[in-house]
């Protein structure tokens, strides 16, 4: 995360973080494709606004720096959300619930990211 702000109207406790999602990807050798691909299907899962929304749509920005004949570094910028409700917990202590993005009504099956990815799972990598 490189910068961000709280949006909040005061009326509750509950809050919406905006901010800037940096990825760095040093001296990657690949398709630019392969990494794009993941991410914006995460995106549709997670930002579905930041794909569908024509205001926003573009706002996904990325730029590259050449190393050699086989690499680049590659920087991608998402302006994320994320809508954090808070609560009281059974003891009276505030609580902090992170919100899922709502899922919008896609016009087709052909919006749906199943057909792009049967299973994706997102995991640490061992190395």
């Amino acid at each position: 995360m490189e910068s961000g702000n709280i949006e909040t109207t005061g009326e509750t406790p509950s809050f919406v973080y905006r901010y800037q999602m940096v990825m760095f990807v040093m001296d990657y050798a690949g398709e630019l494709d392969d990494l794009t691909l993941p991410l914006l299907a995460w995106l549709s899962e997670n930002q579905p606004q930041l794909l569908l929304n024509p205001e926003r749509n573009q706002d996904i920005k990325f730029s590259a720096v050449i190393n050699d004949d086989d690499s680049a570094d590659l920087l991608f910028t998402l302006p994320l959300r994320e809508r954090v409700r808070i609560t009281r917990s059974s003891q009276g202590a505030p609580q902090a619930e992170h919100l899922q993005e709502p899922k919008p009504r896609l016009p087709s099956s052909e919006g749906d990211w199943s057909h792009v990815f049967q299973d994706v799972t997102w995991g640490e990598s061992d190395g």
